[in-house]
């Protein structure tokens, strides 16, 4: 589906006068409310829309946000654009303030449709010539342009790439496990992939792994663990955790799927293969990306 058949310049707000999140949803949402027939009440869509909000910030950082929800009783997908002139405080990830504001609203039934232009909407913003060419514009009429010229589309069925996590901490195989700990214990994280030369996926290392150092070597050979209690705790990691290195330790059993995968199919490998994650790879096993079950429930059974 192209833009053009959903776009409409009659919600497209030049200069939002809000000064908060908060205030420029409601913005944007009493502007559809004026310019669109049969849709929901802006209480009603305020009601959805900050609650999603309220569950995770849909800042994307380089000031771009987009607030979205499923609305009950809403026949078509709606798409508000607001730009903010001075920039407005949204939780983003890089800590830019918003100052391009995609409203998504899509019936309750229609969770693809919405990620669909999620997706494809965040890959037009991308680029920073576009995201210029949005902050410039001087009418409503330019900004639809804009978007509608530059070809971006909404397809057909979401892909592996449309929904992996790009920005991904690694570890290489020469690394110990002090060094890897400590890593862990920064970023906040119990995993992370393994890359060799190129950034080639030849594993993985969790969290499961490090632990299982830490028990007595025969520990998984006996039924009763009561016995453990007369052992110091994580006495063997603390011995070898200057020797053993990643390369001992990860598993090389991954789900590696491509970018162009359809994102059903990776959600069945997950499952089938009983994954926390999924690791996206181009033809060369050069890492693109990873998708985590989390992002399967946050992005797109709850969105």
């Amino acid at each position: 589906m192209h833009f053009s058949a959903i776009l409409d310049e009659k919600v497209v707000i030049l200069d939002l006068k809000a000064k908060t999140k908060e205030e420029a949803i409601k913005e944007l949402i009493h502007q559809v409310e004026i310019a669109k027939d049969r849709v929901p009440s802006a209480h009603v869509l305020e009601d959805a829309v900050l609650e999603r909000e309220r569950n995770g910030s849909t800042a994307f950082g380089a000031g771009l946000c987009f607030p979205h929800a499923r609305i009950d009783g809403l026949r078509d997908i709606v798409i508000a654009i607001g730009i903010s002139k001075s920039g407005i405080a949204v939780d983003a990830p890089d800590r830019k303030k918003g100052s391009i504001f995609f409203l998504i609203l899509a019936p309750a039934t229609k969770n693809i449709l919405m990620l669909q232009a999620l997706a494809a909407l965040a890959g037009f913003a991308k680029v920073a010539a576009n995201r210029t060419a949005l902050l410039e514009a001087k009418k409503p009429g330019d900004l639809v342009d804009a978007i509608v010229k530059s070809g971006v589309r909404m397809k057909k069925e979401l892909v592996a790439g449309d929904l992996m996590n790009t920005n991904v901490v690694s570890v290489s195989p020469e690394m110990t496990m002090k060094e890897v700990v400590t890593l862990f214990f920064k970023k906040g994280i119990d995993s992370a992939p393994v890359l060799g030369p190129g950034d080639k996926l030849i594993g993985d290392l969790s969290g499961k792994e490090l632990v299982s150092v830490g028990l007595p070597s025969h520990a998984s050979l006996l039924g009763n663990i009561a016995y453990l209690a007369d052992f110091e705790p994580f006495d063997e990691f603390f011995k070898k955790q200057n020797t053993i290195k990643v390369k001992n330790l990860c598993s090389i059993s991954v789900v590696k799927v491509k970018p162009d995968m359809p994102l059903i199919e990776a959600a069945y490998r997950m499952v089938k293969e009983d994954a926390r994650r999924v690791y996206v790879v181009d033809d060369s096993d050069k890492l693109q990306g990873v998708i985590y079950r989390k992002d399967i429930i946050c992005r797109i059974l709850y969105s």
